[in-house]
C-alpha cells in the first residue's frame, strides 16, 4: 500500500509549486504539472 503524506503542483519548472488536496493523474503524470518553462528572448531558461 502507498500512502502519500504531500502533493505539491508546480506549473512552471523551477518556479514556486502549491500544496493540493487532490490531483487529475494523466498519461504525462499530474495534470499540467512542469508543462510550462519560462525563458528569455535569447532561449536561456
Amino acid at each position: 500500500m502507498i500512502t502519500l503524506s504531500n502533493l505539491t503542483y508546480y506549473p512552471i519548472k523551477a518556479c514556486r509549486g502549491f500544496d493540493l488536496l487532490e490531483a487529475r493523474v494523466e498519461r504525462m503524470g499530474l495534470a499540467d504539472d512542469r508543462r510550462m518553462m519560462v525563458v528569455t528572448p535569447e532561449a536561456n531558461f
